[in-house]
């Protein structure tokens, strides 16, 4: 099967994200990052600055962590499955041993929701992030059941660069370098965080297009208007829809 090259990442109403057609765009939209094929994703041109551009020995091992996870994802998803179900449960498997773990969920929330976050209260919170994982990984596993075709043979398409030092010694972004059939490279960023000694990707940029800041503007207006409960409550019956 050939690359979805007409996939875009739509801005949209809450509304319209919900609808089957723009799903698939976002389905298509996740996979160009990771292979653009071969997986995943984002928005994120103002937040490149606070990193420097040389290799930084003590964030090393946030490249590892992209590395390691994304090498499992697609070992585990590859190859011959006896039918569709059993392709789903691989998907489903894999996404939630190895990606959720280095998602650090809870800030994405706090990207998107930026002011609203500080507003919400603790349940409020809760719940929007519950709904933002939920949402992620379903994603994630639809868009990896749908172009099982485009993750073979990732290792000859993907190049991930050192880690960069970002402002502190906590956090880094790895690149992932795309070649596309045209043989250009397409370019992603995982901005990470180290808490704990883990790092973990609480963003993920692609060619300058950051997730968190792009959903920021779609539900900041709908927030405004229907208030976080709403719009959460909107997002969690499309999910279970």
């Amino acid at each position: 099967a050939g690359l979805c090259i007409s996939c875009t990442f739509p801005l949209v109403s809450l509304d319209q994200l919900h609808t089957a057609a723009v799903f698939n765009n976002i389905m298509c939209f996740m996979i160009r990052m990771f292979k653009l094929s071969n997986f995943l994703i984002a928005v994120f041109t103002a937040f490149t600055v606070g990193f420097s551009t040389s290799v930084h020995a003590d964030v090393s091992d946030a490249r590892d962590v992209v590395v390691d996870t994304m090498g499992k994802i697609f070992d585990n998803i590859t190859g011959d499955f006896e039918d569709d179900k059993a392709l789903v449960a691989a998907a489903s498997e894999v996404i939630h041993l190895e990606l959720l773990p280095i998602l650090h969920v809870e800030k994405f929330s706090k990207l998107i929701l930026a002011s609203h976050w500080k507003d919400a209260t603790v349940q409020q919170r809760q719940e929007f992030t519950y709904i933002l994982t939920e949402f992620l990984l379903r994603s994630f596993r639809k868009a990896i059941v749908v172009n099982k075709g485009l993750l073979e043979n990732y290792l000859d398409n993907i190049r991930i660069l050192e880690a960069k030092k970002g402002n502190n010694d906590d956090r880094a972004m790895v690149t992932m370098l795309i070649i596309v059939r045209s043989q250009q490279e397409r370019k992603i960023d995982f901005r990470m965080t180290r808490e704990d000694g883990s790092w973990k990707v609480y963003d993920v940029v692609f060619e300058g297009i950051s997730f968190a800041i792009n959903y920021r503007t779609i539900l900041n207006s709908e927030i405004k208007k229907s208030g976080i409960e709403a719009v959460t409550a909107n997002l969690g019956k499309k999910l279970s829809g």
